[in-house]
């Protein structure tokens, strides 16, 4: 029984092509999907592969704010989490190297 699939969706899927989307670098990519997949985001219209991105996009972001819990074996958040408190002592780190630099009381 996969009871996590019922708390991993959003609510509402719909929507996704109103608003003012921000837009964010891109890199190219080659991205295998389900062929199905692509055929139904294809019927869209024009503008799929963006569409398709924001919809991994608003999942990441619900993941991400805990809004909705991904499959029992996913440690997105924990990861991010752990990476952003290492960059940031990294900062830190590299702030008290400058001022002891400089002279300044570390």
């Amino acid at each position: 029984m996969i009871n996590w699939l019922n708390e991993s969706l959003p609510e509402a899927w719909t929507g996704l092509d109103h608003g003012e989307p921000v837009d964010h670098d891109k890199t190219r990519v080659t991205l295998r999907v389900d062929t199905e997949m692509l055929k139904w985001f294809r019927k869209l219209g024009p503008g799929y592969q963006a569409r398709m991105n924001r919809v991994r996009r608003i999942y990441w972001t619900a993941l991400l704010c805990k809004h909705i819990k991904g499959y029992p074996d996913d440690h997105t958040v924990p990861r991010i989490q752990a990476e952003a408190f290492r960059a940031v002592e990294e900062l830190n780190a590299e702030l008290r190297r400058a001022r002891a630099a400089r002279g300044e009381r570390v």
